[in-house]
């Protein structure tokens, strides 16, 4: 029977080590693709941690199968009872604050230049407020300072108090520029909300009466998944949307351009009677 259970709790390490070497060569991985400039240092902080947790995983496992294993007493009779080793104990618990330090400490730059907007700022003094996104149940709405004809630029996103008249909306869409910091402004109407988008490693949660600064980039194009990591209720599953990386500047501003015009582009006689009851 101890034979039995020896193989039995081998697997499991045998098992957790070979997903652990196969997944990276499976379609995916173990993340989606990054496509930011900051994705790295964070995709670093998780494979450390991942290597540290998983080596200490394999050796508790191992040492408990060896204990299984190797372990004899009288077949009746009761167990002795054993305090254990002080040293041991006081040694695993150096250690472990020793590397919850470490990692507490390591982590301190990169969360500074992900969340902290004293920093964005210092790397670009200039940036201004790409959009304000706005959660609810359930659906993402994103309202964007409009195009300015006179100015040839868009309007300045007054974020605080913003001026409908001067900016567009588009629901479970994200537009952006490839290549381009990307500052958001990011609240809730209703309950806790999470601002997810993976290949960008950015992730942030929406609360109610706070707008809390988001930024981001991308140095690819293309259409990438958007979702809420938040359980916000019963249509938590209906808030999945997209972020769409314009190829360039111009062809985001030519998007924005299109946007502002059909925001104020008649509505044709015959369309409003086709649609009254």
């Amino acid at each position: 029977m101890r034979n039995f259970w020896t193989i039995l709790f081998l697997f499991v390490p045998v098992f957790g080590v070979g997903l652990f070497l196969i997944s990276p060569m499976m379609a995916g991985g173990w993340l989606p693709e990054n496509v930011s400039t900051r994705g790295q240092d964070i995709d670093f902080l998780f494979y450390l941690i991942l290597s540290i947790t998983g080596f200490f995983f394999v050796v508790t496992e191992l040492l408990l199968v060896y204990a299984i294993f190797t372990a004899r007493g009288p077949k009746n009779g009761k167990a002795v009872y054993s305090h254990g080793n002080r040293a041991m104990e006081i040694g695993w618990t150096v250690m472990t604050a020793a590397i919850l330090l470490f990692v507490a400490l390591y982590q301190i730059p990169i969360w500074a230049r992900s969340k902290y907007i004293t920093s964005l700022k210092a790397e670009e003094p200039d940036i201004q407020t790409h959009a304000l996104v706005i959660a609810s149940q359930f659906l993402w709405e994103v309202q964007y300072p409009a195009w300015d004809e006179e100015a040839n630029a868009p309007h300045q996103l007054d974020w605080k108090n913003p001026n409908f008249r001067n900016t567009v909306m588009t629901s479970n869409e994200l537009h952006v520029p490839v290549g381009q910091t990307i500052l958001i402004r990011l609240t809730s109407r209703d309950v806790l909300h999470s601002f997810w988008v993976p290949s960008m490693r950015v992730k942030q949660d929406a609360l109610p009466g706070n707008v809390i600064p988001v930024w981001f980039d991308a140095k690819k194009p293309g259409t990438y998944e958007w979702v809420c990591a938040e359980l916000c209720g019963w249509g938590h599953y209906r808030m999945r949307a997209k972020v769409v990386v314009h190829p360039s500047r111009e062809d985001y501003y030519r998007w924005l351009k299109e946007q502002t015009a059909a925001r104020t582009r008649p509505v044709a006689p015959q369309a409003v009677a086709e649609n009254e009851p």
